[in-house]
């Protein structure tokens, strides 16, 4: 049995609307997807227009196309959902949302209470450092 997850990425700030939901079927914990998800999109400024592609995102659009690109590696495992979609069996869900020109990330663990696990910039996410605080 697969640690389900799904990441919803919005097309601007929090208040926005999901732009794509994203649903992965095995190591969605914080160690595996919450950990992939900032080496595909850490370290990028969100920029409308670029110089040079090496350290942004050209919107939440590019981003999101970017993540899903780094996470699919074959068939399976990896699926696009309607946005928005939610109770497909998760036990996390990610949501990455613009603030300024950085990304942001919110990890809510959706068993038990359905607490919030983190919240804050994308690049300062430590999955061990998530989980290690949930099991305390």
């Amino acid at each position: 049995m697969g640690t389900r997850a799904i990441i919803h990425v919005k097309n601007g700030d929090k208040d926005s609307d999901t732009l794509v939901t994203v649903y992965r079927q095995f190591d969605g914990y914080p160690t595996g997807l919450g950990d992939d998800i900032k080496s595909i999109l850490g370290g990028k400024a969100i920029v409308n227009g670029y110089n040079d592609p090496s350290n942004v995102v050209n919107g939440m659009k590019c981003a999101a196309a970017m993540l899903i690109a780094g996470l699919k590696d074959g068939c399976g495992n990896v699926y696009i959902y309607p946005a928005g979609t939610s109770d497909v069996w998760e036990e996390y869900t990610y949501t990455i949302y613009a603030l300024g020109d950085r990304l942001h990330l919110v990890c809510d663990a959706t068993y038990g209470d359905g607490s919030e696990v983190y919240s804050g910039w994308l690049d300062d996410f430590d999955g061990a450092a998530v989980e290690q605080s949930e099991a305390a």
